[in-house]
């Protein structure tokens, strides 16, 4: 009986190791025309299991990846989440070290006040690599969220509060390419120019455009309140009103002028380069 127990005992344990075992997949981005990008994510109501293995994907592919955040809605999911490695210190990303770096997982995130100055300085955007804007950011804010085990409040200052504001905007459907946030100060991301002349094109003339709707409505595009950095974008958001009408007509001309071009020329490249990256996890 003894070598049963044995067997037993060796069974259970060669079971409650495959249990623990973390075995996590990288995910792919949505594309600048996936529609979950341009409408607000929905709320978590509750943390299932699958909902915990996506949210640990994420953090995997953010560590994998190297980069700062990475939004549900950026993976085509409609939760409202996301992933950030922040840094321990406020250095540049491009100076980080591993050691400094910690991962949460932000649910349900809201901004609860901010600091009264702002910078404006250039940000990217992962699913539209073919783009920078000047976007004016306030320099600290403080995040009320959930996270696997609890809720939290946490502030955040410097590149770490420009990340996470730029995540809320990502969940609420405002992304880097929308006037509202670049106010016409965007262009395409120096290391494409070569792939993408076309695009280049548009953007500069549609600049022009964005530039003058900003002179001659600034009330559109003034610096948001706290209220306004949490505002979802609803797809029955009043149609009548100026800015929505607006709104709506240069964010059609933006996926049928520029990021269905873009894609064509260049998502086979791009899409390559994710895959790369993948491969080489260790």
């Amino acid at each position: 009986m003894a070598h049963l127990k044995k067997f037993s005992l060796a069974k259970k344990l060669s079971q409650i190791r495959q249990n623990t075992q973390q075995v996590f997949t990288p995910l792919l981005f949505a594309t600048g025309n996936d529609d979950c990008l341009f409408y607000s994510s929905d709320l978590v109501m509750n943390f299932s299991s699958k909902k915990i293995r996506e949210m640990k994907n994420l953090l995997f592919t953010i560590q994998t990846l190297e980069i700062p955040y990475l939004c549900a809605n950026q993976v085509g999911l409609e939760d409202r989440y996301f992933g950030i490695q922040f840094q321990k210190q406020n250095f540049k990303w491009s100076l980080i070290e591993e050691k400094n770096l910690e991962q949460q997982i932000c649910v349900n995130p809201l901004i609860i006040s901010v600091s009264e100055t702002t910078t404006v300085d250039w940000e990217t955007n992962i699913c539209f690599p073919f783009i920078r804007s000047q976007i004016e950011r306030y320099d600290r804010i403080r995040l009320q969220f959930q996270t696997l085990n609890d809720e939290q409040e946490q502030e955040f200052e410097g590149f770490n509060a420009r990340v996470v504001q730029q995540a809320i905007d990502s969940l609420n459907g405002y992304q880097i390419l929308d006037p509202r946030i670049h106010c016409g100060r965007w262009e395409i991301n120096p290391k494409w120019k070569n792939v993408l002349p076309k695009t280049e094109l548009t953007i500069d003339t549609y600049r022009i455009e964005i530039q003058k709707l900003v002179k001659s409505n600034p009330e559109c595009f003034r610096k948001r309140s706290v209220k306004e950095l949490n505002k979802r974008v609803k797809e029955e958001d009043d149609e009548f009103s100026f800015e929505a009408m607006m709104m709506k007509r240069l964010e059609k001309y933006i996926k049928r002028e520029m990021l269905e071009p873009a894609a064509a020329d260049m998502e086979g490249q791009y899409k390559q380069h994710i895959l790369d990256q993948i491969k080489n996890i260790k």
